[in-house]
Formats: C-alpha cells, sequence, structure tokens
C-alpha cells in the first residue's frame, strides 16, 4: 500500500494585542519516541509558509513556548496513530506569558478530502479557553471534555490569529459543541529535551478508522486531513494523509487466476 504525504506549515509574527515578545528561535529535534525504527512517518513539508526550510514549522515571534514543530502517523491495519510535537505545552495545555492565559487547542481531523471544514476532533481531555479567556467545551460547562474522538457540531475560532489581517488563517481552534464522541483506543503524553537543550512536548493518540468510517474504509482512496493551533495562533501544523484503497480479496483471486492462465498460455506457445 503506497502513502502520499504533504503538510502545509506555517510560522507568523504577531503585532499588538498578541505575542509582541522576544524568545528563542529554536525548535527541538524530533522526539526519541518518533525515531527511526519506531514507525512513524513525518508530513512532508509542502504550500507556501514563511522561512521554511525543511519539515519543521519554523517558530513564530515568542520562540519556542508558541511553536508548533511535527505531525506524524502511524497506520496499524485499521487503527491510525498520529503524533503531535510543539514547543507549547502540551502536557496541562498551558502557557503564561506575561499576563495573559492561553490553551492548547483540539486537533481537527477531517475524512471528506476538504480541508477548509473539519468533521472530527480528538479533545486532549484538558482545560480550554479561547483568546478572550473564556471557557471553550461542548457541553461540561467547565471548559474540559472528556478525552476522546467527537464528530464536532460547531467550532471555537476566538484565537488572535485567525486570518483577519489577510496573512494566514489558524482556524479552527477547538471544539465548541458535539454530536458525539467514540473512546480512543490509545493515547500517551511526554516531555522531550534534545541534545541542544530544547524543551517540547508531544501527545500521541490512536483511534480505530473502522469506528469512523465503517468496516469497507480502505476500499477506496481515502484523505486525512490535520490541523492543530493554540488559543493565540501564533503558529499552526497542518498535514495530509492520502491512502490507496486495498484490493478486495476476490479482485486478488481473479487477478492471481489471470496470472496463472497467462503462464500456462506462454509454456504452451514456448513448448
Amino acid at each position: 500500500m503506497s502513502m502520499k504525504k504533504s503538510m502545509k506549515t506555517a510560522a507568523v509574527t504577531l503585532f499588538a494585542g498578541c505575542l509582541v515578545m522576544l524568545g528563542s528561535n529554536a525548535f527541538a529535534t524530533l522526539a526519541s519516541v518518533f525515531g527511526p525504527g519506531t514507525g512513524w512517518t513525518q508530513f512532508q513539508e509542502g504550500g507556501t509558509s514563511e522561512d521554511v526550510t525543511s519539515w519543521e514549522v519554523t517558530p513564530g515571534v515568542g520562540g519556542q513556548d508558541f511553536d508548533a514543530e511535527y505531525l506524524l502517523y502511524k497506520l496499524e491495519g485499521s487503527i491510525l496513530n498520529l503524533g503531535l510535537q510543539t514547543g507549547f505545552d502540551l502536557l496541562d495545555g498551558h502557557v503564561h506569558y506575561p499576563s495573559k492565559n492561553y490553551y492548547a487547542g483540539d486537533l481537527a481531523l477531517s475524512f471528506d478530502s476538504d480541508n477548509t471544514q473539519y468533521e472530527y476532533a480528538v479533545d486532549f481531555g484538558l482545560f480550554t479557553a479561547d483568546y478572550q479567556s473564556d471557557t471553550v467545551d461542548a457541553g461540561s460547562g467547565d471548559g474540559k471534555d472528556e478525552q476522546g474522538l467527537y464528530k464536532v457540531k460547531t467550532w471555537n475560532k476566538d484565537i488572535y490569529y485567525d486570518g483577519t489581517s489577510g496573512r494566514h488563517d489558524s482556524s479552527p481552534f477547538a471544539m465548541d459543541d458535539k454530536y458525539f464522541g467514540l473512546e480512543l483506543k490509545y493515547s500517551n503524553v511526554g516531555e522531550y529535551t534534545d541534545n541542544s537543550n530544547v524543551k517540547s512536548y508531544y501527545r500521541i493518540v490512536a483511534f480505530d478508522l473502522v469506528d469512523v468510517l465503517g468496516e469497507e474504509w480502505n476500499t477506496e482512496f481515502l484523505t486525512i486531513d490535520a490541523h492543530w493551533t493554540m488559543s493565540c495562533g501564533n503558529d499552526e501544523i497542518n498535514g495530509r494523509i492520502e491512502i490507496d484503497p486495498v484490493p478486495e480479496p476476490a479482485t486478488m483471486l481473479l487477478f492471481g487466476t489471470g496470472l496463472v492462465g497467462l503462464t500456462s498460455v506462454l509454456r504452451r506457445r514456448k513448448k
């Protein structure tokens, strides 16, 4: 099964009202949990982002604390594993600077080849508030939903850098209302400090594509889009996976039978 990958990345400078601050322009190297031999694949660079020289997302104003860095995937049968690595704190989803709180958004997903609308969200189960400090949840009322994969009804897009300036659009931010939720098959979170002493954070989630798309999820060409940002929208990360369909057993049987027949004909001709 072949896969084509593309990632659109963006790193932007914010003006008065958001993150006008100095900071290190470093970004972390890939965490060892995603390293060689682990089966993870990075989304390849692409798009029109500023100053991108490789598959990392370059830092925006604010340095490492407000940097989105890596988006990865691993497909094991019908189980899709997604890995997100950022300079933004993904352990508790909260960064305070210098007198304002910023929060991690949800991982937005789409399965219909349209990355202008995302139908699903992975909620990390963290407290979430938007740029105006209003709590964001899908019905709990306290800014915190159960960790899981959700079919999204509406998105919260209240982030400072929402595209109104015309430079780029980091929306959507976090799930505001839902239709239903599904349990994740796996979830993991951690922090990583590389050899240059640059700290970053990662989250890994996994779910069954059968639960989302049905038993025949892999019989047709499948496109999966992913997006993540923080409540400032200072940086964003996007990715697209394209998965070729797997031939049905009956089709493979006919193909094999045809090869056998062709081989017999060639042998008779040779004799």
